[in-house]
């Protein structure tokens, strides 16, 4: 049978059917398939029908998501699929504990017939139809032959998160003042007075210097405790933990992601195939707009920050509804300071909790309040549909900082990577306020360094995104 015989509902969408029909045509002679699907689209009934498809023919097939919020509304709207949550989110009435604290505090296996344990079961039975999350996905060890990838521009970050080396302060009581790659080789190797701290100076030698260094904390051996980790800028030479040799048959699906995410996954050596679906949003119902008050880089934000501060109240003025400005946290800091007298202005702080207050609290703001929030950090991960926002601003184009040696080393010798990074982040933003067909939403670019993205990123970007660009 055809691809589309098993498709979950009873009819298509714009493109599906299409792109179906791609799919199939490509792959005997393709090991990786990639589908760029924009907002609207309906990526999960591909993955499904793909799945379908592949256990229909004998062949063992799992859906993997980066979160547990997709995990749960794949599993909502299609309940013959399997999974395994964590062990903390499986409550033992019984024992009035999680199973994870059951294992922990009383038998390490788990009471017998758990629910978990089920899951799991389940979860590693090859013929069953299978969604979990990325970690699960490593973790348990449920690699299939064909593994299909939601929002696959987000699996290079937890790749890099398993490549990662941590290096932890109570092992090596490396200095506070540690916060560059530069700071640790130089500590290290004024500090190899042992043989491991040798070995960790040899191999911090090795390093290239687009690692990435994060000051942080994480889990040792289940408590939390400083670390530093050293994260690649790719993957391409770590042990392949997502497709090993079993996995014959990649399909990754994401609206934004590009060749060089490709490179550093490892699969540029692989018989690739793009294919880049239409939108079933017009473009009039989702245009992008320039329009510039000035450069907002670093350097000059100061200067043009009056004209920034005009714009954004004009465009109130403009606009019925709320609105919403995308902003870097240091930009959104200066705007804050210069619009103190503006009482419909949303603003929030760095603590993840807090942050998210505020956006709930204005997701809910009535129409008529014509609110704008200004947020930094929310590319990705919000639904700004119908009238949560009807129109947004993206206040300056998110290079990322050039004052972090690995992105400056990146930005003067992987050039593709670096610009790439940016055409991410600005087709994420871009894709926030308008959510359906029957939705609208306009975009409005106020610095006047997209054109300078723009002309180096058109051979790379999307049809879909272009043809919204005004």
């Amino acid at each position: 049978m055809n691809l589309k015989d098993y498709w979950p509902y009873p009819s298509f969408r714009s493109g599906q059917e299409e792109v179906l029909d791609t799919i199939e045509s490509s792959w005997d002679n393709h090991d990786v398939i990639i589908v760029r699907a924009p907002t609207a689209f309906g990526k999960a009934p591909i993955s499904v029908a793909i799945q379908n498809w592949s256990l229909a023919n004998g062949i063992s097939s799992a859906i993997t998501v980066p979160n547990n919020i997709l995990r749960e509304q794949n599993l909502d709207d299609f309940p013959h699929l399997k999974t395994v949550r964590a062990m903390e989110d499986y409550w033992i009435e019984k024992y009035q504990m999680t199973e994870k604290d059951f294992r922990r505090k009383v038998y390490k296996w788990g009471p017998k017939g758990s629910e978990y344990t089920k899951d799991l079961s389940a979860a590693k039975r090859v013929g069953e139809p299978v969604c979990v999350n990325y970690y699960s996905y490593i973790a348990h060890k449920l690699q299939r032959n064909v593994v299909i990838v939601d929002e696959a521009h987000l699996l290079l970050g937890t790749l890099q998160e398993f490549a990662a080396r941590k290096i932890w302060r109570h092992k090596f009581s490396y200095p506070s003042s540690v916060r560059t790659l530069a700071q640790l080789k130089e500590w290290a190797q004024q500090a190899s007075t042992t043989s491991t701290l040798r070995r960790l100076n040899e191999e911090l030698n090795s390093l290239t210097p687009s690692t990435l260094i994060q000051v942080t904390t994480d889990l040792y051996r289940g408590v939390e405790k400083e670390c530093i980790k050293l994260i690649p800028l790719s993957v391409e030479n770590s042990a392949p933990i997502f497709w090993p040799q079993k996995t014959s048959k990649i399909v990754l699906i994401s609206a934004t992601l590009g060749p060089s995410d490709v490179e550093r996954m490892g699969l540029a050596n692989r018989r690739v195939k793009w294919i880049d679906a239409p939108s079933p949003i017009s473009p009039e119902r989702r245009g992008i707009h320039r329009s510039f008050i000035g450069n907002m880089s670093y350097a000059s934000q100061d200067q043009n920050m009056t004209a920034l501060v005009a714009k954004i109240k004009e465009l109130r003025e403009k606009h019925e509804g709320n609105g919403f400005v995308h902003a870097s946290y240091s930009l959104a800091q200066k705007l804050k300071r210069h619009m103190r007298d503006c009482e419909w202005a949303v603003f929030h702080d760095r603590d993840k909790k807090r942050k998210q207050a505020a956006y709930d609290k204005f997701s809910k703001t009535d129409p008529s309040e014509r609110k704008v929030m200004i947020g930094s950090g929310f590319t990705e991960g919000v639904n700004m549909h119908e009238d949560v926002a009807r129109w947004q601003a993206i206040a300056k184009i998110p290079y990322p900082s050039l004052g972090d040696p690995a992105m400056r080393w990146v930005a003067q010798n992987k050039s593709d990577i670096y610009n790439w990074m940016v055409s991410r982040d600005i087709m994420q933003a871009a894709g926030r306020v308008c959510r359906s067909p029957e939705d609208y939403g306009v975009t409005y670019i106020l610095d006047n360094a997209w054109d300078r993205w723009y002309n180096k990123a058109l051979p790379t970007l999307p049809s879909w995104f272009k043809e919204a660009v005004i």
